[in-house]
C-alpha cells in the first residue's frame, strides 16, 4: 500500500474543510469516553474535528505537517475525520486495523459506494459493525454527505439526518 504522501490527489480537486459546528455535532454522535484516545487522521488546516475531541488523549496527523496517517503506526481508541476522498478506503482499512473501539468518517456518496459487500465483510471479520449513519449537507459543497460510524459493538445501525445546511 502506498503511503498518503506517495499518492497524488486528482488535480481538479480542492480541499474542502469541514465547518467547525458540523464537526462538533458529528463528534457528539460518536460514543467517545473521557479516557479514550482519539485521533483526527487528516486534521487539515482548520482542525475542526480535533478541536471537538475531549482534551485528554487527543492526537492528529496532517500530511502537510509531515505526519502521514497511512505511514505511521499509532495506538488509539477512535479515529474521526473528513478524510481525503480519493484515499477513503485506505483510511478505513488502516483504522480498522488499529482502532480499539471504532472510527467515524464523513464521506460523500462515492464513499458509501466504496463500502462493497466484500469490504463490509472484511470490516465485520475485523470486528467492526456499522452503528451509525448520519446524513447532512454543507452549503458550499455539492450534494449530501454521510457520517458513518463503525464500532466494535454489534447491534442495529441508527440512521439519522438533519435539515441544517451547515456553513
Amino acid at each position: 500500500m502506498l503511503t498518503f504522501a506517495e499518492q497524488t490527489a486528482p488535480k481538479a480537486i480542492d480541499k474542502h474543510y469541514t465547518p467547525p459546528a458540523l464537526a462538533r455535532y458529528l463528534v457528539g454522535l460518536v460514543p467517545i469516553e473521557k479516557t479514550d484516545r482519539v485521533i483526527d487522521p487528516a486534521a487539515g488546516r482548520t482542525r475542526a474535528f480535533l478541536s471537538a475531541f475531549p482534551r485528554a488523549g487527543r492526537m492528529h496527523c496532517e500530511i502537510e505537517e509531515g505526519t502521514d496517517f497511512l505511514a505511521t503506526r499509532l495506538a488509539y481508541d477512535w479515529a474521526v475525520t473528513n478524510p481525503p476522498y480519493h484515499l477513503l478506503w485506505d483510511f478505513i482499512d488502516k483504522a480498522s486495523l488499529e482502532a480499539c473501539k471504532g472510527f467515524g468518517f464523513l464521506v460523500n456518496i462515492n464513499g458509501i459506494n466504496s463500502l462493497t459487500p466484500k469490504r463490509l465483510a472484511l470490516l465485520r471479520q475485523r470486528g467492526f459493525h456499522l452503528r451509525r449513519l448520519h446524513v447532512c449537507q454543507v452549503k458550499r459543497w455539492f450534494g449530501r454527505y454521510y457520517f458513518s460510524v463503525f464500532a466494535k459493538r454489534c447491534g442495529a445501525c441508527r440512521v439519522s439526518w438533519d435539515r441544517t445546511s451547515w456553513q
